[in-house]
């Protein structure tokens, strides 16, 4: 869960409890000011609240009996929070002009036009349906996801039509004040600022933006229902029973739902790798879960337990690199799932396939000093073992990540010296001692290689 947008939500209600207060009951200007205070608050939280500056005028009109140019003046002071929100904001991190044109921070980077619409379409009937029935639950909906669509799709011509009924509802009682209008007002709005419609948000969707415009959706099934009853067609006896055949259920299956989602938010890493099974088409989610595979494999201390992991995190990788291949995030820790099964040629062509992708990711310096650890060590078995041509290959693959290594360049003269190529030897030997000029064996060495001529 998202702290930000909860806190938000709650500052966001009492905004307009205190504001209706002071209009509708008590005329004070304390809970204007109160008002007023918690608006401040609630964008503190989350830039959500911008929408209210809208939203704000049009709960007025459509609760209160107040006249235009007092909606007006009973809203400057809210107008007045989110301009100064906004410039405070601009001063502290400037205005970012920059386009994002990588697609897992930009999600309809690659898409047309008309597939950014369609698709956006869906996603708001996604919305809708999440309210109605909030399963199946992920936190991750980032690209792939859900695939871009087009104007042929079925559920988006569906979502087309509902948005536009919707629409059609709220200009034919938007002067009668129809509250269930309202409601759909509160909801767009609501949902409007994370639509990326205006402005790119970094992700199709996310469950949490869902916290807002629920406050709407929950007021105008309440709405629906009281209008039903006033129609007449039940007594009060049988309203109240039939609101509890229709309740009691619903609570006991919400809470259900609720304290088992909530178990799976007790760490990252259950986290991660029961969502994969809701968001497999996200190229992220497969990521995270080969990372909580890394990470279980980093605490086991069962050697069978340890491989398994990390041949499991290297499936989700690959999962992943099949929706984006060059998602720098999977390429990085897929070197360290194989750095885990000790294959250090499979960990070096990944992570250099990463290094292509972006070669000044900060982790390459963790990643070089294991490649030339690692390669030292072969090097030195292969040598130990009599076998210098790949002695010499490991250690030259070490050096080319460790240029510094002084017993590096000086085993790597040896292993040149035991199969008399000595022009590589003396070479070696030569840079050992620029690197450290008292470095004894390496002296000997080169006094060796000169009483046979070298």
């Amino acid at each position: 869960m998202s702290a930000d947008e909860i806190f938000s939500l709650l500052f966001l209600l009492l905004t307009l409890y205190f504001m209706l207060k002071h209009v509708l009951i008590s005329k004070k200007s304390r809970h204007l000011g109160i008002s007023v205070l918690c608006y401040i608050m609630a964008l503190l939280s989350k830039e959500n609240g911008l929408a209210f500056v809208i939203l704000i005028p049009l709960t007025l009109y459509f609760i209160t009996k107040e006249k235009f140019i007092v909606i007006l003046k009973l809203s400057a002071p809210y107008v007045m929070v989110a301009v100064a929100y906004i410039a405070v904001r601009i001063l502290m991190i400037g205005i970012n002009n920059n386009e994002v044109t990588e697609v897992m921070d930009n999600p309809y980077v690659l898409a047309s036009l008309s597939e950014k619409y369609a698709t956006l379409l869906l996603v708001f009937l996604k919305y809708i349906q999440l309210l109605i029935f909030p399963h199946p639950l992920t936190y991750d909906y980032s690209f792939n996801q859900i695939p871009y669509r087009n104007f042929s799709d079925m559920w988006v011509l569906f979502s087309l039509f509902l948005h536009l009924l919707m629409v059609i509802f709220v200009v034919l009682n938007f002067k009668k004040k129809d509250i269930l209008a309202w409601c759909i007002l509160l909801y767009a709005g609501s949902i409007f600022l994370v639509s990326n419609i205006a402005f790119n948000i970094g992700a199709p969707m996310a469950e949490r933006f869902l916290f807002q415009p629920s406050v709407a959706f929950v007021i105008f099934l309440v709405e629906l229902w009281r209008r039903f009853v006033a129609r007449g067609l039940l007594n009060y006896q049988g309203f109240s029973s039939l609101t509890f055949i229709i309740l009691i259920p619903a609570i006991i299956i919400s809470c259900y739902a609720a304290i088992k989602r909530n178990q799976v938010w007790q760490s990252d890493e259950v986290l991660f790798l029961t969502d994969v099974k809701t968001s497999y088409g996200s190229a992220r989610a497969n990521t995270y879960a080969g990372v909580a595979l890394i990470r279980l494999c980093d605490r086991s201390k069962n050697p069978q337990l340890k491989q398994d992991y990390a041949l499991d995190a290297l499936d989700y990788f690959r999962r992943s690199l099949q929706i984006k291949s060059d998602y720098i995030t999977t390429l990085l820790n897929m070197g360290v799932a194989y750095s885990r099964l000790d294959s250090v040629e499979e960990a070096e062509a990944v992570w250099n396939h990463a290094r292509a992708v972006n070669p000044n990711d900060k982790n390459f310096i963790v990643y070089d000093r294991y490649l030339a650890e690692s390669f030292y060590k072969q090097g030195l078995k292969a040598g130990v073992n009599k076998d210098f041509q790949v002695a010499i290959i490991n250690l030259e693959n070490s050096l080319e990540y460790e240029p510094v290594n002084v017993e590096g360049w000086y085993n790597l003269g040896g292993a040149y010296y035991s199969i008399k190529q000595y022009t590589e030897a003396k070479s070696c030997w030569e840079k050992t001692l620029q690197l450290n000029p008292k470095h004894e064996q390496a002296a000997l060495g080169l006094e060796a290689l000169l009483e046979i001529g070298y």
